[in-house]
């Protein structure tokens, strides 16, 4: 293991380039946000029960096996390469300060390293579940040279007052590794959801993020991901089902500082029953990335006249001799003309609103390397159209995997 030093300069160094990220796009982005404030300060722990209730009912559905659990009795690693560091005399804090990060630093009383050694391949599942309390965590992932990591991580919550799951995310990858990360939010309507990201690939690093948004009454999140190596590719794969007002503000700052790399990043939105979501992707190539490629793709679904899509991409090229940048955004209404045609082959029209939704995030699930998250993904999916489900277990349901062609060549995303 990296000695836990090293972790803690990793993480304070990582919320330091967010604050020079957002003095870089304040122009752009400082207007667009959500105006409601992030609960913080719920300190009292009840519930446990139906913490480990909920953790067994997904382990039971889902028949996964999790490397790391936090449940009624807080952390537990199960897996060698998974390390949770006690964090002693840090004072209370009772809301995030002028960045996400800064609270999960300052409040944080546990950090979860992921470390994978040179050459060494892992495969793990994590299950976090916040009760009636904040949940602060810094999550320190490190995958080392020629390394293989595949991760997943579902946070959910049983918590029946006001409460925050602020996470901060920082990945290592270093030169020649490859890195899958798949995170679920999947919490209840009482929780709110902070979650700040840093992503550093070195030399011929790959790193794929998959984002999905399914539970939380209010979200905001911010990436800085920076492909920094000669050929390293970095994307970002957002997926967002909103609905029943849920509110999100996400914003990912994609840098091309490495000669011959290449960064994406892909939004796909369906928004029902009064839900909001801003979204703001930025994309910078640095004048010493010679060939670089990097793209902004947002596309938004909304299902009612009461929900709203802010699409704002946006790019920065400082060298001359890019391969190739591009950005593009849309959001509709389902056509009618397209619901006629299904129905005009059987359908009624609420199956034909499913078939319709289905499609329209195919593309993005297809960017999902791993077929259980995928099922999880489409199951939460059909769950929400069918019933307005936020959260807890879905109800696991294959019938339209055919519709998520598998994937794993990054060439197919750049």
């Amino acid at each position: 293991m990296v000695h836990s030093m090293r972790y803690e300069k990793l993480a304070e160094r990582s919320v330091g380039d967010h604050a020079r990220v957002s003095r870089e796009t304040e122009g752009l982005y400082a207007r667009h946000s959500l105006s409601q404030g992030m609960p913080g300060g719920a300190r009292t722990e009840t519930g446990k029960g139906a913490m480990d209730a909920l953790v067994a009912a997904i382990t039971r559905e889902t028949r996964l096996r999790f490397d790391l659990i936090h449940g009624g009795s807080g952390l537990e690693s199960r897996s060698q390469f998974v390390s949770i560091i006690r964090i002693a005399g840090k004072r209370r804090h009772d809301a995030i300060a002028e960045s996400l990060g800064h609270y999960a630093l300052k409040a944080s009383r546990q950090k979860i390293v992921v470390d994978v050694p040179a050459g060494q391949s892992a495969r793990l599942n994590f299950l976090v579940i916040c009760g009636n309390k904040d949940l602060p965590v810094e999550v320190i992932v490190n995958v080392g040279e020629g390394a293989s990591l595949d991760l997943f991580e579902w946070w959910g919550s049983v918590s029946e007052g006001k409460t925050l799951i602020a996470p901060l995310h920082v990945v290592n990858a270093e030169r020649d590794s490859r890195t899958e990360i798949d995170l679920l939010h999947n919490e209840n309507g009482n929780t709110a959801v902070g979650n700040l990201r840093r992503i550093i690939a070195h030399e011929n690093a790959s790193v794929k993020l998959n984002v999905i948004y399914n539970g939380g009454s209010t979200t905001k999140t911010s990436l800085f991901a920076e492909a920094a190596g000669q050929g390293s590719y970095v994307s970002l794969n957002d997926i967002v089902l909103g609905n029943v007002g849920q509110a999100f503000d996400l914003g990912a700052f994609m840098l091309n500082s490495g000669a011959r790399s290449r960064t994406s990043i892909r939004s796909g939105l369906v928004l029902g029953g009064g839900a909001h979501c801003i979204l703001k992707g930025y994309a910078k190539v640095s004048k010493d990335a010679r060939n670089s490629f990097t793209s902004v793709e947002q596309r938004g679904l909304l299902l009612d006249s009461a929900s709203r899509a802010q699409l704002l991409p946006d790019m920065s090229v400082g060298c001359r001799d890019v391969g190739s940048a591009s950005h593009s955004a849309s959001a509709a209404p389902i056509d009618d003309e397209d619901l006629f045609y299904l129905m005009s082959r059987g359908m009624g029209r609420e199956s034909a609103r499913r078939a319709f939704v289905a499609s329209f995030m195919s593309r993005y699930l297809a960017g999902i390397g791993n077929d259980t998250v995928k099922e999880i993904a489409i199951s939460m999916m059909l769950d929400k159209f069918d019933r307005d489900a936020l959260s807890g277990v879905p109800r696991m349901n294959a019938r339209d995997r055919w519709i998520v062609p598998g994937t794993r060549s990054e060439d197919n995303e750049a």
